[in-house]
C-alpha cells in the first residue's frame, strides 16, 4: 500500500499504456517467477475482462537483466526489485515496463506490487474484495526502487486450526490440508510480501491431525516452487510434524529415554527437506508442547541441539548448510538464560507472553550473532490461563509498539505470527506484515493513515467519505480490542455498580455498531461481502458479545435484589445469545456458503480451565417469581443508590433490619405507591426525571439526582456531599470519591533527557474506555539505568 507508485489510471506525460499487456518472462527463470507472471496475467484479465500474456525477471536467472546496467542498484540485495520503462527491451517490442528482482522473491514481489496497484487486493480471494474494471491502465515513466525488507523472514503460523478452519478445509478441499488449499496460502503470503510458513499441525480430528509433509506429497515441493520458506513450529524440530511422531510407533517423545528413535526421526526430516528452501527448527519441547522432562533440562537441551547439528552435518556436509532457528518459548527461554551456549548461526526466536507482550529482546551482544534473532508473536492463543481464538482481538497500537521494540533492538531476522485460522485475522496480519516489510511506513501516529489506505484498497468502490468512516470504524474496533478480549470477559469484568463502567462499555459498542450498520447500508453489492467480513461482523459480533455480558451482570444484580427487572435482563441475555448464533449463521451462508464453518469456534462457556468449550453455553442466570409479593415489612417497591448493592441485598429479617428515621432537617422522599405517578422532586436536589410510573411493563426507573449547592446545607442526606472548589488558576487533577485518577497522556509536564529521549503519547494504545492513549519512551531502544527501583536522573 505504501510502495512507490508504478501505475496510474490517467494518461500522464511519458506514461505507457499497458491496458492490454503482453507479459514476458524468461523461460530459464525460477518457477515461482513464472507462477507470479501467470498470476499477473490473470489479474490483468480479471481487471479488464480479458486475458493476455511487460518483462518480469530476476537477475540471476535472466539473461536480459544480467545485461542491463540500470538494474545494478539491486545487485546482491535481499528480496528487492526495481521497475523502469525501457525502450526496445527486446526485438519487436518498442517499449515495456520492466520489473527486475534482485532474487526470486524480489521479482515475485514486483509482480504482485503491480497487481495491487492495478486494483487486485491481496485479500481478493480470502476476503472477497472486488476487482474493479478500469478502461485504461498506464505505467508511469518514473523508475522505482523497492526493498530491502525490514525483516528478513516474515510469515505466519497456522495453528489451533480446529474446529473452524479444519471443518472448512474438509468441506472445500477434501480429507486433508492438500496442495490446492496451500496454493491459496502461498499466494496470499507472497501478495502480502511474506516468505515464511509454519504450516497447520494440530493433532486432532480426523485422526491423527495435520501434517504438511505427508498430507499431500506436493505440499513441500509446491511451497518451494512458489518461493515460500517452510519451517516448523516452536515444538516440532527438524522439519517433522508432531503427528508424524504420533503415527510412528517409536515410543515416547522423551529424549532421555528414547534418544535413538527420536534422532532417526530427525534424520528423516533433514533428508526429506534436502531439495527445498527450509528453515530448520532445532531444540525440543516435551510431549504435547509441554516443558521438556528430565532433572537437568539445560544439559538435555545442549545434547539435543548438538545431535541435531551432527545430523545436519551428515546430511548436508556442513552444520551451517541450512538455516536454523531455536524458539525460546515459555520455559525454553529460561533454559537459554541459564547460560546455554548455542552456535552463532542459529537464530534465536524470542516469544511474547502469548498475549502480545514480547518477553525478551536481543541484547547488544546477541545482535552480533550471524544467525540474528526474531520473534514469535501471538494474534490468538490456546493455553493457560485462558484461550482466545474466536475473533480478532488485536490492538494495532499494541502490535505497532511491540514490533517497533523488536525492530529498534535488531530482533528482526524472523517474525512469525500465530494467526490460527488466517480468517478473521485479516486486519492485524496485514498491518504486521506491512510493518515487517517496511517499518518506516507506519509510525505510532500514522496508524489512522495506514487504515485509510487499507480501507481504500479493501472497499475499492466506496466514496472517500465512506472510506474515512470505514477506517475510523477499524481504528475504534482496534482500540477497544486493546481493553479486553472476548473470551477474557465474564459478566463480572465490567462493573454495573461503580462509575457506570458496564454502561459505558456497552454504550461505546452500541454506538460503533450503529455506525457500522449505517455504513453497511451504503456499501455496494460488489463490496458487501468484504465489508461484512472485515468490518461489520467483527464489530457486530463483539457488540452482541459484550452487551450480553453486561446483560448477565445486570440480571445477577437485580436477581440478588429479587427485583422484577432481573427477568427482563434474563430475557435480554437469551435474546442476545440467539443473535450471536444468527450472525455466525449469516457468515456461514455468505456467498452461498463459501466460508461455512469458519466462525464455528465456541466462545461462551470457559468455566474453570483454558480448554475451549465444545459448544456455546452461558451460566449463572437469575429468575425471580414475579407473581409473588415481597414480605410486608419491605414492600414491593425498592430504592437502590447507583454505585452500591446495599447491605443484605434481597434479604430481610424483621428482628434486626428495622428502619430508622432520619434526623431533621433531612431529605425525605415522598411516599411511594404502586402504579401511581411518583414525584421525586425536592428543593435543593433537582432530579431527572421528576415523575414516572412503575407497572408490569416498566419495572425499573433510573433517577439522576444532582445538588443545588447554593440552597444551603443538610445535616444528613442519603448521599454524602463534599463541595470541592479549586482556585480558578489551578491546573491539574482533583480528587473525587477519594481517588485522584490521572490517565497517562494527561500529564502536566514532560522534559526530554539530554540525549533526546522523551516521553511520547502513543495515541492508539491504552486501556481506557474513553479514548486516551498511553505514554512510552522514544526512541524505543532507549537504555534506562535503574537504581533502587527508580530511574536515575
Amino acid at each position: 500500500m505504501f510502495e512507490p507508485q508504478i501505475i496510474s489510471f490517467e494518461q500522464l506525460s511519458g506514461a505507457l499504456d499497458i491496458s492490454k499487456p503482453v507479459i514476458v518472462v524468461d523461460g530459464q527463470d525460477y518457477t515461482g517467477v513464472q507462477i507470479a507472471a501467470h498470476t499477473l496475467a490473470a489479474d490483468f484479465g480479471n481487471r479488464n475482462h480479458y486475458r493476455h500474456s511487460f518483462k518480469l525477471s530476476s537477475p540471476s536467472n535472466s539473461r536480459f537483466i544480467r545485461q542491463t546496467e540500470r538494474f545494478l542498484p539491486i545487485e546482491g540485495k535481499w528480496e528487492s526489485f526495481v521497475t523502469s520503462l525501457v525502450t526496445q527491451p527486446l526485438d519487436g517490442i518498442d517499449s515495456a515496463l520492466v520489473i527486475a528482482g534482485s532474487d526470486k522473491r524480489g521479482a515475485i514481489f514486483g509482480a504482485y506490487t503491480v497487481s495491487e496497484q492495478i486494483g487486485v487486493s491481496p485479500w481478493y480471494w480470502w476476503a472477497d474484495v472486488p476487482i474493479l474494471s478500469k478502461s485504461k491502465i498506464f505505467a508511469l515513466p518514473t523508475a522505482t526502487l523497492h526493498g530491502e525488507p525490514s525483516v528478513k523472514f516474515r510469515g505466519i503460523f497456522i495453528n489451533d486450526e480446529a474446529p473452524a478452519l479444519t471443518s472448512w478445509v474438509l468441506e472445500k478441499f477434501g480429507s486433508k490440508y492438500n496442495v490446492e488449499f496451500y496454493k491459496h496460502v502461498f499466494e496470499l503470503l507472497l501478495r502480502l510480501k511474506a516468505n515464511y510458513l509454519w504450516p497447520a499441525m494440530w493433532p486432532g480430528y480426523p485422526y491423527p491431525g495435520n501434517s504438511f509433509f505427508v498430507d499431500d506429497p506436493l505440499n513441500q515441493k509446491t511451497a518451494d516452487d512458489y518461493g515460500i520458506v517452510v519451517s516448523t513450529s516452536h515444538h516440532e524440530p527438524m522439519q517433522r510434524a508432531t503427528n508424524e511422531w504420533l503415527q510412528s510407533d517409536k515410543g515416547q517423545w522423551d529424549w532421555a529415554s528414547n534418544k535413538a528413535n527420536i534422532s532417526q526421526f530427525f534424520r528423516e526430516g533433514a533428508e526429506r527437506a534436502k531439495s527445498y528452501d527450509s528453515y530448520f527448527t532445532v531444540g525440543m519441547r516435551g510431549d504435547g508442547d509441554s516443558p521438556i522432562s528430565g532433572t537437568d533440562p539445560k544439559a538435555l537441551m545442549e545434547d539435543i541441539i548438538n545431535t541435531q547439528r551432527s545430523i545436519i552435518t551428515e546430511v548436508y556436509g556442513n552444520s551451517t548448510a541450512v538455516n536454523q532457528v531455536w524458539a525460546l518459548y515459555k520455559e525454553v527461554q529460561a533454559i537459554y538464560d541459564q547460560g546455554l551456549q548455542v552456535p552463532d548461526d542459529i537464530t534465536l526466536l524470542f516469544a511474547d507472553d502469548n498475549f502480545g507482550n514480547i518477553r525478551r529482546l536481543a541484547t547488544q551482544t546477541e545482535r552480533q550473532r550471524s544467525g540474528g534473532s526474531g520473534i514469535y508473536y501471538h494474534m490468538e492463543y490456546v493455553g493457560s490461563p485462558i484461550s482466545y481464538k474466536w475473533l480478532n482481538t488485536n490492538s494495532l497500537g499494541k502490535i505497532h509498539h511491540q514490533l517497533s521494540l523488536a525492530k529498534m533492538t535488531g530482533t528482526d531476522r524472523i517474525w512469525v505470527f500465530n494467526v490460527a485460522d488466517i480468517k478473521p485475522m485479516e486486519v492485524p496480519l496485514t498491518f504486521a506484515l506491512t510493518f515487517a516489510y517496511n517499518h518506516t511506513t507506519i509510525s505510532t501516529d500514522s496508524i489512522p493513515e495506514y487504515l485509510l489506505q487499507y480501507a481504500r484498497r479493501e472497499i475499492p468502490d466506496a466514496s472517500e467519505a465512506d472510506v474515512e468512516e470505514t477506517s475510523d470504524l477499524l481504528l475504534s474496533h482496534s482500540r477497544l480490542m486493546g481493553i479486553r478480549k472476548h473470551e477474557h470477559t465474564e459478566q463480572s469484568v465490567f462493573s454495573v455498580l461503580n462509575y457506570r463502567e458496564a454502561d459505558r462499555w456497552a454504550s461505546v459498542w452500541d454506538a460503533l455498531n450503529k455506525r457500522a450498520d449505517s455504513l453497511s447500508a451504503r456499501v455496494s453489492q460488489a463490496s458487501s461481502a468484504a465489508f461484512f467480513q472485515l468490518v461489520l461482523q467483527p464489530i457486530k459480533a463483539s457488540q452482541i458479545f459484550y452487551t450480553l455480558r453486561v446483560a448477565q451482570a445486570r440480571n445477577n444484580l437485580f436477581g440478588q435484589e429479587r427485583a422484577n427487572t432481573a427477568n427482563v435482563w434474563a430475557d435480554r441475555t437469551l435474546e442476545l445469545f440467539d443473535k450471536d448464533y444468527d450472525i455466525e449463521e449469516e457468515y456461514h451462508s455468505l456467498l452461498h456458503g463459501k466460508w461455512n464453518h469458519i466462525m464455528a469456534q465456541a466462545h461462551y462457556g470457559y468455566v474453570s480451565s483454558w480448554v475451549p468449550p465444545i459448544r456455546n453455553m452461558i451460566t449463572g442466570m437469575y429468575y425471580v417469581q414475579r407473581r409473588q409479593k415481597s414480605v410486608p415489612a419491605v414492600g414491593n417497591i425498592g430504592v437502590r443508590i447507583d454505585g452500591s448493592a446495599g447491605s443484605h441485598v434481597g434479604l430481610f429479617n424483621e428482628g434486626n433490619h428495622l428502619s430508622q428515621p432520619s434526623r431533621e432537617p433531612s431529605l425525605i422522599l415522598p411516599l411511594f405507591s404502586p402504579y401511581n405517578p411518583l414525584d421525586f422532586s425536592s428543593p435543593g436536589f433537582p432530579c431527572h426525571p421528576v415523575k414516572g410510573t412503575l407497572d408490569d411493563h416498566t419495572t425499573d426507573q433510573l433517577v439522576n439526582v444532582t445538588v443545588d449547592w447554593s440552597s444551603g446545607s443538610y445535616e444528613e442526606v442519603t448521599l454524602p456531599l463534599v463541595k470541592v472548589a479549586p482556585d480558578a488558576s489551578f491546573a491539574g487533577h482533583v480528587q473525587a470519591d477519594g481517588v485522584v485518577s490521572i490517565l497517562a497522556p494527561h500529564f502536566v509536564e514532560s522534559t526530554a533527557a539530554s540525549d533526546g529521549t522523551t516521553y511520547h503519547v502513543l495515541p492508539h494504545l491504552g486501556r481506557s474506555i474513553e479514548y486516551s492513549g498511553a505514554v512510552g519512551l522514544l526512541p524505543y531502544n532507549t537504555t534506562v539505568a535503574f537504581h533502587s527501583g527508580r530511574p536515575l536522573p
